[in-house]
């Protein structure tokens, strides 16, 4: 007070200890603060959104990541798919071909089984030929005899100077000269029907399919009829053709008119090869037989061939059967 009272300022007293280390502890807490701050500021930096311009253009390359994670590159992708598509078509056109494998398969054996039936049928219609033959052959004689004929007389004038082992093998002679006849052409296209017919190509040579298809139609369509209403239905077809001409080849008119002028006047006669019913019919069904026979025999390919046994050859049984 009394210093106060002099006028003369007091001497500033000096800060208490406590009070001095609040202050540090505080600036070293502050300190502290800050550099925590700005070190993860530094670890974690602010990011910012910037909205692309529509005016500003866009560059984009293409994603490639790497091969060692084992994911595939887009590239490798569309490759693979290619090849697993590639191998599934492989796949259907694999099961289409075998199916189409299978059914040409089942074709052949197809074939194969027609062609052995028509390899019967063949050897079919060579024995109705044959057995045509004899009978028209039977016939024939039966009416030469009927007729007052000499048979042997006969028989030698279609083969001289043949010793027969019994009297009735003279009718041999009769057969081979009706079977000489009815083959003579055989080996020709139409059969000796036309002037400029051709012989049909064999020993493997190539045949023509055209014609080979009209001579399947024509033996199916014959097969399907009988050849007697054949020739009453249609009296100019080929077939019928075929008739005239072998039947003027074997009984030429001399012999037509011996033989059917000494017929009993019971007799139903008329003065052409149908004649008779039974000697028409006969003679009908043997060139009907033949007929099918050519035609069968073209429709092979290569076509069949016919032989001829030269006179003076040793007869074997065994080799005929064959």
């Amino acid at each position: 007070m009394t210093e106060m009272m002099d006028g003369t300022s007091p001497t500033p007293k000096a800060p208490p200890i406590s009070e001095m280390f609040q202050k540090f502890a505080l600036a070293f807490k502050t300190k502290t603060f800050e550099f925590f701050a700005d070190e993860s500021a530094a670890e974690n930096p602010p990011t910012s959104t910037v909205s692309p311009s529509s005016t500003q253009p866009k560059i984009s390359f293409p994603i490639r990541k790497n091969p060692d994670v084992g994911v595939a590159l887009p590239i490798e992708s569309c490759l693979e798919a290619q090849v697993q598509e590639n191998q599934s078509k492989l796949r259907v056109l694999g099961i289409a071909s075998d199916h189409l494998q299978a059914g040409i398969d089942r074709k052949d054996n197809e074939v194969s089984a027609l062609r052995k039936q028509l390899v019967d049928l063949q050897k079919s219609n060579f024995k109705l030929a044959n057995r045509a033959t004899h009978k028209f052959t039977k016939i024939l004689i039966d009416l030469m005899r009927k007729a007052g004929w000499d048979l042997d007389l006969a028989a030698n004038s279609v083969h001289a100077d043949i010793e027969y082992a019994k009297t009735g093998h003279n009718r041999y002679a009769f057969l081979s000269y009706v079977c000489l006849g009815m083959f003579r052409g055989f080996d020709l296209k139409k059969f000796g029907l036309d002037e400029g017919d051709t012989e049909i190509l064999c020993n493997g040579h190539v045949s023509d399919s055209v014609k080979t298809h009209s001579s399947l139609k024509q033996l199916l369509e014959h097969v399907s009829s009988s050849p007697v209403e054949l020739l009453h239905r249609n009296p100019n077809c080929e077939f019928s053709k075929f008739c005239e001409k072998k039947y003027q080849e074997l009984v030429h008119p001399t012999m037509e008119s011996s033989i059917f002028s000494n017929l009993d006047k019971n007799e139903e006669v008329l003065n052409s090869w149908r004649s008779l019913r039974i000697f028409y019919e006969s003679f009908v069904n043997m060139a009907s037989a033949v007929w099918m026979l050519h035609k069968l025999a073209i429709s092979f390919d290569p076509v069949f061939e016919i032989f001829q046994v030269e006179r003076g050859l040793i007869f074997q049984w065994y080799i005929w059967k064959i």
